[in-house]
């Protein structure tokens, strides 16, 4: 007995032709089992999507390694200049040799830069100008009290200038540090000298008595004081430890 495939009744094995609803037998059976014995084909659409996204997956994951890798490598550079940046900030330095090269280079500089362009701006082309008619007695007057008052401030400054009585010098470089301010402090004034000479000259009426020669020897001692200050730096700068 088997089953007929339309209506699912009993029939007999060799029955062509089904009586229960008449259909025919014919060539069903073969249709029927090449159907239940005929596997489904998988889309080839889906198969390709699958590889797409295993592919799409691996390539994700490399990605995300080399964001975390170069992130790592960018964090660790960032550490390793901040740990360089400290190390450069070290100050290796005696307080004695930073006192030295901060400190007391400032006060150097600064009454340099001072003595020169004061001499050069309220003396010199004042008194040029005074000479060739071209400025009077009051304006020089003016320019010259204003370069003693310069001179003097800066004068007093530098001999009132201390070195910190911690800081521990040899014997010789102290001496040196010490003759360097009387040393500068008396070119400094010396300026100021000079400059209230000429003052009382033109007060005077004797300013156009004054012979260049003259003029060139009032800045000896001034001029021999700031030599010697440079001799006295430059010792200190090569013996302070």
């Amino acid at each position: 007995m088997k089953t007929c495939p339309y209506c699912a009744e009993e029939i007999k094995d060799e029955a062509l032709k089904c009586k229960h609803c008449g259909s025919s037998l014919l060539g069903s059976n073969n249709s029927v089992s090449t159907q239940l014995k005929q596997p489904k084909k998988t889309e080839p659409k889906t198969i390709g999507c699958a590889i797409l996204l295993v592919i799409i997956f691996i390539f994700g994951l490399a990605f995300c390694n080399n964001i975390n890798k170069s992130s790592n490598s960018s964090s660790k550079k960032s550490d390793d200049s901040k740990v360089v940046a400290v190390t450069k900030k070290v100050d290796s330095r005696t307080p004695e040799k930073k006192f030295v090269d901060d400190d007391l280079d400032r006060l150097i500089k600064s009454a340099s830069s001072l003595t020169d362009s004061t001499w050069e701006y309220y003396v010199t082309e004042p008194l040029d100008n005074y000479s060739f008619g071209l400025a009077t007695t009051e304006s020089i007057t003016t320019n010259l009290e204003l370069a003693v008052s310069l001179f003097e401030s800066k004068a007093l400054e530098v001999e009132n200038f201390e070195i910190p009585k911690e800081l521990i010098y040899k014997a010789h470089v102290e001496e040196y540090l010490n003759k360097l301010l009387v040393d500068l402090g008396k070119a400094i004034r010396g300026r100021a000298d000079v400059a209230t000479h000429y003052i009382e000259s033109i007060n005077s009426g004797k300013f156009a008595e004054i012979t260049e020669e003259e003029a060139s020897n009032l800045l000896i001692m001034p001029n021999t004081h700031l030599q010697i200050a440079a001799i006295d730096y430059k010792f200190v700068l090569e013996n302070v430890e």
